[in-house]
């Protein structure tokens, strides 16, 4: 039974930019944003069971930690409240991996993802992957 259960621990770092832009809105005023940087540190486990050899349900938590992520702009000189995201987020995860063939070279992933904290919602996802 233990040999088709997995715990997957992991740790991933992201690094987002958006360049800056100038637009105007509805009313006309002009707003500038600067560029945006947003660096995440997430770390997390996943534990996943395989029924047979073609499903293997997982589920997962995890903990993120957003370190910049401020959004700075300005209209006419003048500074707007700038939003931030830093701060800790946790989430939470299931979904079933199928993988239909023999050399398991194709499989399909469908997951939900969901967020508290400084992020808040959930998040679906399907994913299909061929290896070669």
């Amino acid at each position: 039974v233990m040999s088709d259960a997995r715990l997957d621990t992991y740790a991933k770092y992201f690094l987002t930019q958006m360049d800056g832009d100038s637009v105007r809105i509805t009313t006309g005023e002009p707003v500038e944003f600067e560029t945006v940087t947003s660096r995440r540190l997430r770390l997390g486990t996943r534990f996943t069971y395989a029924i047979n050899e073609y499903v293997s349900p997982y589920i997962g938590v995890g903990y993120e930690r957003e370190f910049d992520g401020q959004v700075n702009a300005s209209t006419y000189g003048y500074d707007l409240d700038a939003p931030s995201l830093r701060g800790d987020t946790g989430l939470g995860e299931i979904g079933l991996t199928i993988t239909p063939t023999e050399g398991k070279a194709f499989s399909l992933n469908v997951g939900l993802q969901g967020f508290t904290g400084v992020r808040e919602g959930w998040q679906g996802s399907l994913q299909m992957k061929y290896e070669f």
